[in-house]
């Protein structure tokens, strides 16, 4: 993911890591979280990757997709794993996305 844009076929295999960063003040200028700056999640946190058309709301997503604290690697990253059948039927398109934490 190069500049926060994702390009991908339909029917595409595709996987990212993230981590959350306690704070804007803690993004470094090239984009990275230090260590000890990540956000690690606790029980009842939930995170939330949303796949969207344009003037879509977050709600209506064509696809969404939830993380739980078990899903975060003791390092503070999440795996993002987008698979074929999520990708396989939206027309081609510019989307949009979102991540949620709640």
């Amino acid at each position: 993911m190069s500049d926060r844009i994702i390009v991908m076929n339909r029917g595409d295999t595709y996987k990212f890591t993230l981590c959350i960063a306690n704070g804007l003040s803690d993004i470094e200028e090239d984009g990275t979280v230090s260590e000890t700056e990540r956000y690690m999640m606790r029980e009842g946190d939930t995170l939330f990757f949303g796949l969207m058309e344009p003037h879509q709301r977050f709600e209506d997503a064509i696809l969404k997709k939830s993380y739980l604290p078990a899903d975060m690697d003791s390092s503070g990253y999440v795996q993002i794993d987008i698979k074929p059948a999520d990708t396989i039927n939206p027309e081609p398109c510019v989307y949009y996305y979102a991540i949620k934490l709640r």
